[in-house]
């Protein structure tokens, strides 16, 4: 069985993704600012899409 990521986390992921693509293209600090965070947001959804949910064998 193979895991799959919930559409509803997807969804949240992808738009606060595009919500940070924005902040990073307003240039000066409020664009460096979202460098800062989109990179730590990128790893922090890696890991909650890999480590954080339940796998497949906890939920049967």
């Amino acid at each position: 069985m193979k895991f799959e990521v919930p559409i509803s986390m997807k969804i949240e992921h992808d738009e606060l993704n595009v919500d940070l693509v924005e902040a990073t293209k307003a240039g000066g600090r409020t664009g460096e600012a979202g460098k800062a965070v989109a990179k730590t947001l990128h790893n922090h959804f890696a890991k909650e899409e890999t480590c954080a949910l339940p796998t497949p064998e906890v939920t049967r």
